[in-house]
């Protein structure tokens, strides 16, 4: 067997949690580190120490609170964080609101509505005993991922480059009287231009990788909001 280059993906990202009430709980900022085969870092780590500073990131909120460009959990089951930088002011970083929240007998629809780029990805995650059984794509698929007893959906949105808002709707229902929050939603923007994938950070460690590894990276705003 010959030797064949390193895949591996940087993806720069930003992400920040939000209250029920829509405060800003937390925030953190790394390089997420994609091994794209089965040996992750194991032979990248000897050549760059620095990367001993990466640590494998927990699985902890939508779809593992991770900005995954694509619904890819079942594959890659590692990701290390590499601790990083904020973002440069990227273009259309995302929003999301709630515009309304109507109860239907059981039903409860709530309205959306987000901003972002062309490239935008969303991780659904029902709180526990609710469900859900409506949204504006049509029919509801099986769910993309179940996590800790965890409804996940994964869902890829296409827009222009420059488009207005977009509005949505999420419908669940619960056997809970009085329900109060009802899903958490990770909403992911992806940012592919020079500046997105030109960060001092990814820059820094396109520098110090050995030339076998082969890379590919952008940057992400990722935000997760209770409804």
């Amino acid at each position: 067997d010959r030797p064949t280059p390193k895949r591996l993906v940087l993806q720069h990202y930003c992400k920040t949690s939000h209250s029920e009430k829509g405060e800003v709980t937390s925030h953190d900022c790394h390089i997420a580190l994609i091994s794209m085969d089965y040996t992750g870092l194991a032979y990248i780590i000897p050549e760059v120490p620095e990367l001993k500073k990466a640590e494998k990131a927990p699985c902890a909120g939508p779809y593992c609170g991770i900005p995954y460009i694509f619904p890819v959990l079942n594959l890659i089951r590692t990701i290390w964080n590499y601790p990083a930088n904020e973002l440069p002011a990227l273009d259309s970083p995302g929003t999301m609101k709630l515009v309304s929240r109507e109860t239907n007998g059981a039903r409860i629809r709530l309205q959306l509505e987000i901003t972002g780029p062309g490239h935008i990805t969303m991780y659904i995650s029902p709180k526990p005993h609710v469900y859900m059984v409506g949204w504006t794509f049509g029919e509801v698929p099986a769910p993309s991922a179940i996590l800790n007893g965890r409804q996940h959906y994964f869902l890829i949105i296409g827009r222009g480059y420059i488009a207005p808002p977009s509005n949505m709707y999420l419908e669940f229902t619960t056997a809970m009287k009085n329900p109060g929050p009802l899903v958490d939603i990770g909403m992911s923007t992806h940012h592919h231009d020079d500046l997105g994938i030109n960060t001092d950070d990814l820059v820094h460690l396109n520098n110090i990788m050995p030339e076998w590894v082969h890379m590919k990276q952008w940057s992400s705003n990722y935000n997760i909001w209770t409804y």
